[in-house]
């Protein structure tokens, strides 16, 4: 009975010993995960949290346009112009003092009011609007619009 008690006495102590250990260890491993966690940066920009200087959401489709003073998504505000399977846009500013002029090979040419028409200081790149029809002219390619009512 002696032996059965000094045998029950160790193996509660192993076992105090065993849970103490093991409770360190976990707790140990739980620091070290919320650490990694913590310190975790993703890698992948969220969506919409690519503003330019302007405050302009690339993502969302929006540019800066200096005729409007403003961000645009040039197929919402701009008048489309086709050349065959070529796209242009033309964003006129509030006074129509300026357009701007969206190629489809991504280029952006800023033409300025001259009687009738609206021309790049330094592009071959021309706007006008006769009879009511919308033209553009870009190094040597010509765009279309009626603008007229339907």
């Amino acid at each position: 009975m002696l032996i059965f008690a000094i045998i029950t006495k160790i193996l509660n102590k192993l076992n105090t010993i065993m849970n103490t250990k093991l409770i360190k260890n976990i707790m140990a491993v739980s620091l070290i995960m919320t650490m990694c966690a913590c310190s975790h940066k993703p890698t992948q920009k969220l969506v919409g949290n690519d503003r330019d200087d302007h405050g302009c959401i690339a993502s969302a489709g929006y540019r800066w346009s200096e005729a409007k003073k403003d961000c645009i998504r040039i197929w919402e505000v701009g008048e489309r112009l086709d050349n065959g399977d070529k796209t242009a846009f033309v964003v006129f500013s509030n006074d129509s003092v300026l357009a701007e002029v969206y190629l489809d090979d991504g280029r952006l040419v800023m033409c300025k009011k001259h009687g009738d028409t609206w021309q790049a200081e330094k592009e071959e790149v021309t706007v006008s609007s006769i009879g009511g029809n919308l033209m553009l002219r870009a190094y040597g390619q010509e765009y279309r619009k009626s603008v007229t009512a339907k």
